[in-house]
């Protein structure tokens, strides 16, 4: 699997959805070897079995966990975001939500 495509599923595991400029804003701030828009729509037009096989699917320009859609909760998620900021996890942080029943545990 390849580096993009593990930002992806991650990202989707941590967000539930991900746009695909936040993809390619927090790829590219994270890692030496750049990633274009081009590189992302890609994956957006054709994904990867990789990407289907973690239950990660496109809608219009953004990643979405298969849950999401499933339950008809890909408008309501975006409306709750709004123009908020995404929290943005250092990459070996963000890289344990590769594994979709990963959750952080607090001390309490």
């Amino acid at each position: 699997m390849n580096q993009l495509t593990e930002y992806i599923i991650a990202l989707s595991n941590l967000y539930g959805l991900v746009n695909k400029n936040t993809v390619l804003e927090i790829y590219n701030s994270q890692n030496e070897d750049q990633v274009t828009i081009h590189d992302i729509d890609k994956l957006l037009a054709n994904p990867s079995k990789e990407l289907k096989k973690a239950f990660i699917l496109t809608h219009k320009d953004y990643f979405v966990h298969e849950a999401i859609m499933e339950n008809d909760e890909f408008d309501v998620l975006l409306t709750k975001k709004g123009d908020k900021p995404h929290y943005v996890l250092d990459k070996s942080e963000l890289f344990k939500y590769v594994d979709e029943g990963y959750f952080e545990e607090t001390k309490e």
